[in-house]
């Protein structure tokens, strides 16, 4: 009869050691889950200002003949290759010539352009710029009609990214809509500036 008791107390506590055991895992397992957080990494990682940059170029010439150019800019880089974006130009030129009063304009206009990049120092380059100008400025005259400049201009040149806050790049483009009557930009055009990325 102990005997029978003896085998009931062990046959208890062997099933009442795995019970034991089996809550005491799936405790720990429900204790050490994480409560349930909104990844924002991803959301930082695709931030758009990290794809934005601004820039422009500018150009200073002082003496007889002065010119003074400021084409501010900002773009939005797609990926590593391709970019689209919309600039400002203001050019401001003076002539002088001996005794005579001088000659002296202004010019101001906005652009569309896009780039593509590859082979980590060209870019190929197409650009859609206005811009707007006194009807003979070149003329001594009191002709103060203004008129407006259509350049489609395509090309490509070199660009280098030193790091990944800055660029620089000159480009030669070639502009397909020049005519004689809104000789503005000539052939070809030369650009030249830098990129700051905002982040």
């Amino acid at each position: 009869m102990f005997m029978n008791y003896n085998i009931y107390i062990f046959v208890l506590c062997f099933f009442g050691g795995i019970c034991v055991s089996t809550f005491a895992q799936s405790d720990d397992v429900s204790y050490h889950k994480a409560p349930v957080t909104k990844d924002t990494s991803k959301i930082r990682e695709y931030d758009w200002l990290q794809n934005v940059s601004v820039g422009g170029g500018f150009g200073l010439q002082i003496g007889s003949y002065t010119y003074i150019q400021l084409s501010p800019q900002i773009s939005y880089h797609f990926t590593d290759w391709l970019s689209s974006g919309v600039g400002f130009s203001y050019m401001f030129i003076q002539y002088k010539d001996g005794l005579a009063p001088p000659i002296s304009a202004h010019f101001f206009g906005g652009s569309v352009f896009t780039e593509a990049f590859f082979l980590r120092y060209l870019c190929a380059h197409v650009e859609y710029q206005l811009i707007n100008y006194k009807e003979d400025w070149w003329k001594p005259n009191i002709n103060n009609k203004r008129l407006w400049s259509n350049n489609l201009m395509v090309g490509g040149g070199y660009y280098q990214k030193p790091s990944d806050n800055y660029a620089i790049y000159l480009l030669l483009l070639y502009n397909f809509t020049d005519t004689p009557d809104q000789d503005v930009l000539g052939n070809p055009v030369v650009k030249a500036g830098f990129s700051i990325w905002l982040k």
